[in-house]
């Protein structure tokens, strides 16, 4: 798993599994978005499977799926919602992160950062 940091407080990467549940919480992060919609991918597991996987390393789940070219405002702002009710550090994650950093981005834009 290859983390690209974009602050103190938000990082992104390709495709998690399960087990690297472990390790993301080992790296001190609270807070675990997927911006992959289940089914994208035939390797891929499902929100849910990664759901309970973070769960059990105590760690708060996110869904927030975003279709490839198809991120809104709205998907921005949501993640800013996210960014702002969570606990911090917070990795989000896509098939390879490049979602999930234009996403991050744009929220930035959006809340004038």
């Amino acid at each position: 798993m290859e983390l690209k940091q974009l602050s103190c407080q938000f990082a992104v990467t390709g495709q998690v599994a399960p087990g690297d549940m472990a390790v993301v919480a080992s790296q001190g992060f609270r807070t675990v978005v997927c911006n992959r919609p289940d089914h994208e991918g035939s390797d891929q597991p499902e929100a849910s499977q990664l759901e309970a996987a973070a769960a059990r390393q105590g760690l708060r789940f996110e869904y927030l799926p975003i279709v490839p070219g198809q991120a809104t405002d709205l998907d921005a702002r949501r993640l800013a919602r996210i960014l702002d009710e969570t606990q911090s550090p917070v990795l989000a994650f896509c098939r390879s992160g490049a979602r999930a950093e234009s996403l991050w981005r744009r929220a930035r834009e959006l809340s004038g950062d």
